[in-house]
Parts: structure tokens; sequence; C-alpha cells
């Protein structure tokens, strides 16, 4: 059973942590048109593309394992977004991430998209590495812009 329309993988502090909030507020609240989207690719609310998992807001306090919590989100979420920055593509946490996030969607690599900060140069984690994912147009957003600059606003 789907929880979440989607999972932001980030790495936790600076531009990164305030970059995949900014993109968790702009997903949770932007009004998709509904009748441009096939009925099997919407999101489960009827106007708005919810829900996103992101720790900080999402990731229940409780007795279990915080890797069990992180885990079945991830299985639970139909997409992946993650952002990438250099920082982004050193963190182990990142990359187990994503890795467990392919062996639960059958190595689907269209169910991942990548936001990239600044730029794409060494910007992927290791388990995105030597795949085909960046044939696509990825995002990409300027941390020396403002959030509300037109260009933020054309990645997102």
């Amino acid at each position: 059973m789907e929880q979440y329309f989607a999972f932001i993988s980030y790495k936790r502090g600076g531009i990164n942590g305030t970059v995949a909030n900014w993109l968790h507020a702009k997903l949770e609240k932007y009004p998709y048109p509904s009748e441009l989207v096939a009925p099997e690719n919407r999101p489960d609310h009827d106007t708005l593309i919810r829900k996103i998992f992101i720790d900080t807001k999402d990731l229940p306090v409780n007795e279990n394992n915080f890797s069990d919590e992180i885990k079945e989100a991830l299985e639970n979420s139909r997409y992946l977004i993650v952002v990438c920055s250099k920082l982004a593509a050193k963190s182990k946490y990142v990359n187990n991430e994503v890795l467990y996030f392919l062996k639960t969607h059958d190595n689907d690599l269209s169910k991942i998209l990548p936001v990239f900060i600044d730029s794409i140069e060494e910007g992927l984690p290791e388990s995105l590495n030597n795949t085909d994912i960046l044939r696509r147009h990825c995002p990409i957003y300027n941390s020396f812009l403002d959030a509300t600059n037109e260009i933020n606003l054309y990645c997102f």
C-alpha cells in the first residue's frame, strides 16, 4: 500500500537541507493539472502532490530502529527525489537510500528524479553512477540565487 507519492533523499545540513525542505514545501502545495495526468499516475490527493516524505517532518519518534523507519518509508513511496551535490554524492546514507529504493522498486530508474544543486559535476551518489539517468533533463537549483528567483522556480 503506497503511503507517499515521493521520498526526498538528501545530505542533512547546509544548502542540501535547505533545498530538500524547499522542494518538500513546494511539492506538497503544488496543484497538479489532474486533467493532464493519467489516473494511474496521479497522487492520492485530488488536487495536490501529496504526501512527500522528508525525514525532518515525517520520521516518527518511536521505539523502532531509525533505519527500519526509513526503509519502510522508501518501500511505501512511489518515487524517489534525490537532492544531488558533491556532499550528497559522498553520503553513505543517500547512497543506501537509493540502493534500497531500487531494490524494492524493481531497479526502476524511471522512478528516481535527481535534483542537482549548482552543477551536475560529481553530484550523483555512487549508486547512480554508470546509469543513463543523466540522459534526462534534470533540474538544477542555483544556490547563489534566492529560492523565489525565476531560475529556481523554473527548476521546480
